[in-house]
C-alpha cells in the first residue's frame, strides 16, 4: 500500500473559525484522508468537484474529546470526483492551542473512519427561570445517533428536534429531567437532514448545570 502526508495546516483556530484548503486533485489515488490534531472539537467537512470550482458537500464528520482534550482524527473517503476540498471548524468555546491539518493520499481503494464517537458541545451555564439553551445544528449525514449527559439542580426537559433544511424544525423526543438529578440519553435512527438539542429550564432558576452532547458516527470499512 502506498500512503503519502501532505501538511495543510498547522495555524490554529478561534472558537467558531472555519479552515477551508484549496482543491486537491486526486486522480493518480484510489482513496483520499484527512488526519486532525485538535485540542478542541471539530467538525470535518468534505467537498468533491468535478473541475476544481464548483464544490458540493459529501461528508461530514464529528471529531473530538472534548474542550482542552488532545486528539487525533483520521477520516478516509472513497474517490467519487477528481477533485476534493476540507473545512475544518472549531466547535470549542475557546481557540485551540494545538492544530494540524494533513491530506493523506492512498494506492489502494479503502474507506474507514477511525474515530466514530465525539463529544461536539458543553455548556455550564446556569439557566433562569424558563429559559432554553439550543445547541448547534448538526448535519447528520454519518451520524448514527446523538446524545446527551450531564446535570441540573432544577426540573427540566431535553428536546431533539429534526428538520430537512435547518429552517423549520419539528420536535421528534423529549426527556424529563429531575430535580438534582444526573441525567444521560441517546436518540438514534435520525430521521432528518439536520437535528439539535434544547434543553428548558422549569420554573426555578439554576445554579448548577452540565449539558453535555455527543455523537456516534456510522463506522466504514473497505469494500476492497
Amino acid at each position: 500500500m502506498s500512503r503519502t502526508f501532505t501538511n495543510l495546516t498547522t495555524t490554529a483556530l478561534a472558537a467558531n473559525a472555519t479552515y477551508a484548503s484549496g482543491g486537491i486533485d486526486t486522480v493518480h489515488y484510489a482513496s483520499k484522508g484527512i488526519w486532525i490534531r485538535s485540542d478542541q472539537p471539530v467538525s470535518v467537512e468534505i467537498q468533491e468537484s468535478f473541475d476544481n470550482v464548483t464544490f458540493a458537500r459529501s461528508y461530514v464528520y464529528y471529531l473530538g474529546e472534548g474542550p482542552g482534550r488532545t486528539f487525533h482524527g483520521f477520516i478516509i473517503t472513497p474517490n467519487t470526483h477528481r477533485y476534493f476540498r476540507v473545512l475544518v471548524t472549531n466547535l470549542g468555546y475557546s481557540s485551540q492551542t494545538t492544530f494540524r491539518v494533513e491530506y493523506v493520499t492512498y494506492a489502494i481503494p479503502i474507506s474507514f473512519i477511525s474515530h466514530k464517537k465525539a463529544t461536539v458541545e458543553r455548556t455550564t451555564t446556569a439557566l433562569a427561570a424558563n429559559a432554553t439553551y439550543t445547541t448547534r445544528t448538526f448535519y447528520t449525514n454519518n451520524i448514527k445517533a446523538i446524545g446527551c449527559f450531564g446535570y441540573a439542580d432544577q426540573a427540566g426537559t431535553i428536546y431533539y428536534d429534526v428538520s430537512f433544511d435547518a429552517s423549520t424544525w419539528r420536535t421528534v423526543r423529549s426527556v424529563s429531567v429531575s430535580a438534582g438529578a444526573n441525567f444521560y440519553d441517546i436518540f438514534d435512527n435520525i430521521a432528518g437532514n439536520f437535528v439539535r438539542l434544547r434543553y428548558v429550564n422549569g420554573t426555578t432558576a439554576q445554579t448548577a448545570f452540565e449539558f453535555t452532547i455527543f455523537v456516534i458516527c456510522l463506522l466504514y470499512t473497505s469494500d476492497a
